[in-house]
């Protein structure tokens, strides 16, 4: 139809809102999946690999923007201002990687001490770092993880040997199923 202007014109403008044609069985309708794309969504291989190249794209311009903005930035700055501004990142940086540090020195230590995988990163937070001279050092941090224990039993759980680092013997019921555990409840055993 050479009246219709979605017909004539190839980039319809924002405000057009081009209908399917329910007569054409080659173009899908609304709602329906594209027969022609592939699995990966509803999109084409092709499609995927072009937003991806889209995003990568986009991710370097804020890289190379940020970069663009600090030096403006900088651009008024004494050299002072500008060596006291480095000094902050550095800071943030290093307490960022303390905190890792210390995270990791848990983790090492707490299975020892008898916390459950699932409270490690608890225990981590809820150390007084502070009474500890050095966080590196795994027995400094298994003492004050022994300590937190005993404050905060449940970071404990069910896990075998509970607070006292496995001396005192694991789990109840070990070997027995849950049918097990559902018969003896149930008075058939």
């Amino acid at each position: 139809m050479p009246d219709d202007p979605a017909a004539t014109d190839p980039d319809p403008q924002a405000g057009d809102d081009p209908k399917p044609d329910p007569a054409d069985p080659a173009k899908p309708q609304e709602g329906e999946p594209d027969p022609q794309a592939g699995a990966g969504g509803g999109q084409s291989d092709a499609e995927v690999t072009k937003l991806r190249n889209e995003a990568a794209r986009y991710r370097t311009q804020l890289r190379e923007t940020q970069e663009s903005l600090k030096k403006l930035q900088d651009a008024g700055k004494s050299d002072l201002e500008k060596a006291q501004g480095q000094v902050e990142d550095m800071k943030t940086q290093v307490a960022a990687m303390e905190k890792r540090v210390r995270k990791s020195t848990v983790l090492a230590v707490a299975a020892d001490v008898g916390i459950v995988k699932e409270a490690r990163s608890d225990a981590s937070e809820l150390l007084d770092w502070d009474s500890i001279e050095d966080p590196t050092d795994e027995k400094a941090v298994e003492k004050a993880l022994r300590s937190l224990v005993k404050e905060k039993p449940y970071l404990t759980g069910g896990a075998a040997g509970g607070g006292d680092g496995g001396a005192g013997g694991g789990r109840r019921n070990q070997g027995s199923s849950m049918n097990d555990l559902l018969r003896t409840a149930a008075g058939r055993q």
